[in-house]
C-alpha cells in the first residue's frame, strides 16, 4: 500500500523502484528494526520517503539520511536537493540530506541499521560505497540495479566473499546482504 501511494504520486524520476525492489527494501527495514536508514543516491527522494513511511508505519525509531552529489547533469534535468527536500516535506518526512560525493564517506559518525547503495553505478564508485558501508552498517546493505552484465553485479560478487555478510536475497533488481 505504501508503494502504491508513492509510485502513483511521485512517478519517474521521483520513485524508480519496482514493486519487487520496494518489497526487498520494506522487508530489510522491518527486519532491521530501530535505527537509522542511509541511502546513497537520493535523486528526488522517492525511496527515502518510502523508507521513512515504512519505519513510521512499523513504529520504528531512527532517522533517514541521504547522500547524493547532485551533479550538473542531474540539476539540468530538475533533479536538485531542494526538490528532494521539498518532496520529503510534502510527505511529512524529515530527510537529512548531505550533498556530497559518497567517497570519502561524508558522515563518519553515522552507523545505519539499513543502507541502500543506489548512487553511481560505475564499478569503482559502487565498490567504494560497499567498502565505506560494510564495517559501519549494522544489519542490512542493499544494492539497487543488480542486473546481470552491469557493474553492480561485479561488486555484489565481491561482497558475497565477505565473511561478515551473508547474501540473503536477490529480489527484483535488489541484492540484499545481511550481517552475519
Amino acid at each position: 500500500m505504501i508503494y502504491d501511494l508513492i509510485a502513483d504520486e511521485l512517478g519517474w524520476p521521483g520513485f524508480k523502484m519496482t514493486r519487487e525492489d520496494a518489497f526487498a527494501l520494506h522487508s530489510a527495514i522491518l527486519e532491521g528494526g530501530d535505527g537509522n536508514y542511509l541511502e546513497i543516491g537520493v535523486r528526488m527522494g522517492g525511496s527515502a520517503i518510502f523508507a521513512a513511511m515504512v519505519k513510521t508505519a512499523a513504529k520504528q525509531h531512527g532517522d533517514i539520511y541521504g547522500i547524493d552529489s547532485y551533479n550538473d547533469g542531474m540539476r539540468a534535468k530538475g533533479v536538485t536537493p531542494e526538490a528532494a527536500l521539498q518532496r520529503a516535506r510534502n510527505w511529512g518526512v524529515t530527510l537529512n540530506l548531505t550533498v556530497a560525493m559518497s567517497d570519502p564517506f561524508p558522515l563518519p559518525d553515522l552507523y545505519p541499521v539499513v543502507a541502500l547503495i543506489d548512487g553511481s553505478h560505475h564499478y569503482q564508485d559502487c565498490l567504494n560505497d560497499w567498502n565505506n558501508l560494510k564495517d559501519r552498517t549494522k544489519r542490512f546493505i542493499l544494492f539497487h540495479d543488480y542486473i546481470p552484465g552491469k557493474s553492480v553485479e561485479g561488486v555484489v560478487e565481491i561482497a558475497k566473499q565477505d565473511k561478515q555478510w551473508r547474501f540473503a536475497a536477490h529480489i527484483g533488481t535488489m541484492a540484499v546482504f545481511e550481517r552475519c
